[in-house]
């Protein structure tokens, strides 16, 4: 017995190690380990002979911590596919002991003990880990993250030193959340979830990282959101206003000054969503991807997609969306 994975109602905790585990049983049981608590990963570069590690996570729904422990290995994952797009929040990675080399996009960087790093979980990464380490690492949804830090819409990631006293606090809840003992409620830890994405901020606007009151990146958080839900018949300009804290008027406005309005970004939103998935789900009726894009009237999207790419969405499937 190398550990325990426990049910409370739809909450998942685990506490394993590989002490006793056979060695060639180590490395794929640290997949599943981190896949199943934190993010789909894949793992390389371990040694099979000697590899070991141990875990301490909690996980409730789109909200999960780990504390963890392992020996040198590389972590790599692709990024959402079309078919999960979406599901993938930010990871909050703090570095207790140990190096890791990340790289995130374009961005190379290096978490020496005491830094933390907030990555975008639905953009490809890697991890490297050239020696022992010791992590603790939160996923956490995108939408709150974001809401807390709109500069990481166009960054996608964030490397931090906090400063006490912000530091013992993030640390005090990140330990909490992954402790597997804790009696902690599917509501408390929502809340606490709450609590560390503040905290995110307050760290990020003292370290001089702007906190996205600029235009520009408001203009960025509309289209972002706006893109994010477009598959939801129901979105509206209140809701778009009421999920970025502003006014509807402020919306119209700030779009205003993007030469266009929410009805057409929300549009070419929908119409774009609709040819991708023309092309990725062939065997799905034009009916289908209309409602999957989020259109309730089959011959109003007929004519809105033509007028938009030149051809009736069979034609366009026929065409492989090669549109001249």
């Amino acid at each position: 017995m190398f550990g325990q994975l426990e049910k409370r109602g739809k909450m998942e905790l685990v506490s394993m190690s590989t002490e006793a585990m056979a060695p060639q049983q180590r490395g794929d049981w640290w997949r599943s380990s981190v896949s199943k608590m934190i993010h789909k990963v894949d793992i390389g570069k371990l040694s099979a002979r000697d590899f070991s590690a141990c875990i301490s996570a909690r996980r409730d729904g789109e909200i999960s911590c780990a504390d963890f422990l392992s020996g040198p290995h590389e972590v790599s994952c692709p990024g959402d596919s079309f078919s999960d797009a979406g599901r993938s929040g930010y990871l909050v990675s703090w570095q207790l002991e140990g190096d890791a080399y990340l790289s995130h996009g374009d961005s190379r960087s290096v978490l020496t003990p005491g830094s933390l790093a907030i990555v975008d979980g639905r953009r490809s990464m890697r991890v490297r880990f050239p020696g022992s380490v010791h992590r603790i690492v939160a996923s956490l949804p995108a939408r709150a993250i974001e809401e807390r830090l709109p500069t990481l819409l166009r960054s996608h990631s964030l490397l931090l030193r906090p400063a006490e006293p912000v530091a013992s606090m993030l640390i005090s809840y990140l330990k909490e959340l992954s402790n597997q003992q804790s009696a902690v409620t599917s509501d408390e830890m929502t809340m606490m979830a709450d609590n560390v994405c503040n905290l995110l901020k307050i760290a990020a606007t003292r370290a001089g990282i702007a906190a996205a009151e600029s235009r520009e990146i408001r203009q960025q958080a509309i289209a972002h959101y706006i893109r994010q839900q477009a598959t939801d018949p129901e979105l509206s300009l209140q809701r778009v206003a009421e999920h970025l804290h502003m006014s509807p008027r402020l919306v119209q406005k700030i779009l205003h000054e993007m030469d266009t309005n929410f009805s057409t970004v929300l549009m070419a939103a929908r119409l774009q969503m609709a040819a991708g998935k023309l092309m990725q789900l062939a065997d799905t009726t034009v009916a289908e991807v209309a409602y999957r894009s989020g259109f309730n009237d089959i011959p109003h999207f007929n004519h809105l997609f033509k007028r938009r790419f030149g051809l009736t969405p069979s034609q366009y499937r026929a065409t492989s969306g090669k549109v001249s």
